[in-house]
């Protein structure tokens, strides 16, 4: 991208990686135009690794400086999200303040909570269903993977995304069954019509698992009709619904050679 731009930032040339997420560099960024921006909003960096999943020195680090600590960031992290997918392309800049914690707190309290506890009554909800229909298979020692028909269990344009749904109920499992997701390769794949939603642990990434691959496989031959891209272990397949068979075939033969690695 150099010869297109004037000025970019990208941790992975400097030996860094996805780890440093975005709003970690904005926000240092932000400090060189504002030297006062410590002084209120210092807890930003970790609320963007927290929502990027950031692990590393550099985000125990923000933490460590945040003043509210990894659950009060997992809450605003939640509320953030679902104000967003709401507002979309609208700005009420005052309103984001108040959730981030950098305008009205206490109007921001009272957000965070009352958005926290919606969200949390219609997982309770969501879960009893989508429990009866998940599909999990063992592939191997330490390894398994969840299969859902996602597109079955979500309303489209209402929040949770299927993207955050995918999330949870990958997320759910390792809870449930305190997994630790360094040890234990875990994919999970949420099928619809036109997409494929991906979520890997961190054991299936180190021995192998990029859903980039599968996406290089598919755009080698359906080179426009496959669309989309993540990191490593979350993202996004979009495809032309008279491909779903292909992709779904492609997708499991690449994770079982995975499998074979562990």
């Amino acid at each position: 991208i150099d010869k297109y731009v004037s000025f970019h930032i990208n941790p992975h040339i400097y030996s860094g990686d996805s780890n440093l997420c975005t709003g970690m560099l904005a926000y240092e960024l932000g400090r060189m135009i504002d030297s006062n921006l410590d002084d209120y909003a210092i807890h930003l960096p970790a609320l963007a690794g927290i929502g990027d999943k950031s692990k590393g020195k550099e985000m125990d680090r923000y933490l460590e400086s945040s003043p509210y600590k990894r659950e009060e960031l997992e809450k605003i992290k939640l509320a953030l999200d679902h104000e967003a997918f709401y507002l979309k392309r609208f700005s009420l800049g005052s309103f984001i303040d108040d959730i981030i914690m950098i305008g009205d707190k206490d109007r921001g309290n009272l957000i965070i909570s009352y958005v926290f506890d919606e969200i949390e009554n219609k997982r309770t909800s969501q879960w009893m269903l989508i429990k009866k229909y998940i599909e999990i298979k063992n592939l191997a020692d330490n390894f398994d993977l969840i299969i859902i028909d996602l597109d079955k269990f979500i309303f489209r344009g209402e929040f949770p995304s299927p993207g955050r749904t995918l999330g949870f109920i990958h997320n759910k499992y390792i809870w449930d069954n305190g997994i630790n997701e360094d040890d234990r390769a875990i994919i999970t794949l949420g099928f619809a019509e036109d997409y494929l939603v991906i979520r890997a642990t961190n054991k299936a990434k180190e021995i192998g698992f990029d859903l980039n691959e599968i996406i290089k496989q598919l755009k080698d031959v359906y080179l426009e009709e496959v669309q989309g891209g993540g990191h490593a272990g979350a993202g996004t397949i979009r495809f032309v619904p008279v491909l779903k068979d292909e992709i779904k075939r492609v997708s499991l033969e690449y994770i079982e050679k995975i499998s074979k690695k562990n």
